[in-house]
């Protein structure tokens, strides 16, 4: 997968205090999330180490399938929500930590390395990601996927009505944690959500039936 990384250094937004945490804090959080997974996604389930030293240091959690109400596979990233995003002032501080969630079958390299490359993302470009946020595969929009049309990734909330109430009980440094579903889309996709905005690409998708397991073969909408 090339997912590249797309901004220039910039000049720096104004952005709200993203405040300090200490190491047993951390560490305490991370427990806390992780008992938040288990109780939403089962307790059988492997997790995804990066071996780089990165701040934050991000885990891919995998969730195999269950009977009850999920027949699928979810990607979960852990430490994302470490730390608050750079919100730009007038941002409601109830976006600044979120944590990127992916629907798939059996998951490869790519998909992990996708939700790790997008929970860094906010990071390593001083930037924020929130519901409606798009992000095309480099400047050449190329394929995320082998043999896909798939070249860029939008962020929304997540259909499925289970994951939607994580902030209800995690909580950090006083900031609800949720999720953020990241929906890989074509190009031309990606060219009618930044020409007419989010919602006309929404409903695209319900015209469409948009699923929420990811097919990484699937053609374009347009």
């Amino acid at each position: 997968m090339g997912i590249s990384r797309l901004f220039k250094k910039k000049d720096e937004p104004k952005v709200q205090d993203s405040g300090e945490v200490s190491f047993d804090d951390l560490e305490k959080f991370s427990e806390l999330r992780e008992k938040a997974y288990l109780n939403l996604f089962g307790s059988d389930f492997k997790a995804s180490h990066e071996f780089e030293i990165k701040t934050p240091h991000i885990y891919v959690y995998i969730f195999p399938p269950r009977k009850e109400g999920r027949p699928f596979y979810t990607l979960v990233s852990g430490g994302m929500s470490d730390f608050p995003m750079r919100l730009p002032i007038g941002v409601d501080r109830s976006y600044a930590r979120r944590e990127i969630i992916l629907y798939c079958d059996p998951p490869d390299d790519d998909l992990i390395n996708l939700v790790r490359f997008f929970a860094h993302y906010p990071f390593t470009n001083a930037t924020w990601l929130g519901p409606g946020h798009s992000v095309p595969n480099g400047i050449l929009s190329r394929p995320l996927f082998e043999n896909s049309t798939l070249t860029g990734t939008y962020f929304m909330e997540t259909i499925l009505e289970s994951d939607r109430h994580l902030g209800e009980t995690l909580v950090f440094q006083g900031d609800p944690v949720q999720f953020l579903w990241a929906v890989p889309i074509t190009k031309a996709e990606m060219n009618l959500k930044v020409k007419k905005g989010a919602d006309a690409l929404m409903d695209l998708f319900e015209q469409h039936k948009h699923p929420l397991v990811l097919d990484k073969q699937r053609t374009s909408y347009i």
